[in-house]
């Protein structure tokens, strides 16, 4: 699999895609989008960089950390997918864990952490991890 990114910049609250990513020097990491032109956002500061799970959902949308999903678009069964060991990712929403490659083909994307921060919210849970 060849890794895929895209990038939530943050002062726009926009998705981008990525064009190229830039490791400079000072440590810092910069990604260059559709809409940066000849610009640049630092990672961290001015977006957040998100990699792609490899996976889809049952519609063939490409999965990427942050998104939350939800079993056949039902919110009342919804899971974020995290970065977990390793490089592999896992489901959460608080009371149930579950590997990523284990959910079925029912789960559909139903938005992401940054753009829907309201989907992350499980009113039942008080201990939940909160995403980077």
């Amino acid at each position: 699999m060849i890794p895929k990114f895209r990038a939530w910049l943050i002062g726009q609250e926009y998705m981008a895609e990525i064009e190229a990513i830039a490791f400079r020097g000072d440590g810092n990491v910069d990604v260059y989008t559709s809409l940066s032109g000849n610009d640049f956002y630092t990672v961290g500061e001015e977006c957040e960089l998100i990699q792609s799970t490899g996976l889809c959902d049952k519609n063939g949308v490409e999965i990427f950390e942050g998104d939350v999903v939800a079993y056949n678009g039902i919110r009342d069964f919804r899971l974020c997918i995290q970065r977990a060991f390793g490089g592999t990712y896992i489901a959460v929403n608080g009371k149930t864990t579950e590997l990523l490659k284990y959910i079925n083909e029912g789960f559909v994307i139903i938005g992401n952490i940054y753009a829907n921060p309201e989907l992350y919210h499980f009113p039942d849970v008080e201990n939940m991890v909160t995403p980077r």
